[in-house]
């Protein structure tokens, strides 16, 4: 059977650096302890179901500069950005294509790059859409000048456990 369930936002820009932030940090026996950036995603589906797109799916996100700078887990500063998915359906397969752009917040000291984004993949459902899998690639623009920008791929598996729960890995 279709199946139009499947995932494929693209949700980055966590960057690490320095800047300053006293929240949530400690130490407890000689190891750091401490709160982590908070990112707040927004997804609005544009229209579902035409004739060249199962889904377009606009995606917004904010980054709270919640985590401890002075520790090296976070920035300090704001980042936000924002993109857009493109997902077909075929039977049991489906494409999905996301396009971004971040604003990174630049620390006391250091300038990043605002990169695009860019992501691909390609899924299969499995027993009615139980069960789908999906490879994913995803990759940034130049994000700190002379430094390859991060790259990956990912396999996931999900199982929709109930009708609104999914399961990923």
């Amino acid at each position: 059977g279709n199946s139009n369930n499947g995932s494929g936002n693209m949700n980055g820009g966590g960057m690490m650096g320095g800047g300053n932030s006293m929240m949530g940090s400690g130490s407890v026996s000689g190891m750091n302890v401490g709160l982590g950036d908070l990112f707040l995603l927004s997804n609005y589906q544009v229209f579902s179901e035409n004739d060249y797109f199962s889904d377009v799916i606009l995606n917004a996100q904010i980054k709270l500069p919640t985590a401890s700078s002075n520790m090296g887990f976070g920035t300090g500063q704001f980042d936000y950005g924002a993109s857009l998915t493109l997902r077909k359906s075929f039977d049991t397969f489906v494409a999905i294509a996301d396009l971004g752009y971040l604003n990174l917040g630049d620390p006391a000291g250091f300038t990043y790059e605002n990169p695009f984004t860019y992501s691909f993949g390609l899924g299969k459902f499995f027993n009615d859409g139980v069960y789908s899998l999906l490879l994913y690639y995803s990759a940034y623009t130049e994000v700190v000048k002379g430094y390859e920008p991060p790259r990956q791929i990912s396999l996931g598996l999900n199982y929709q456990a109930g009708e609104r729960l999914y399961l990923s890995g």
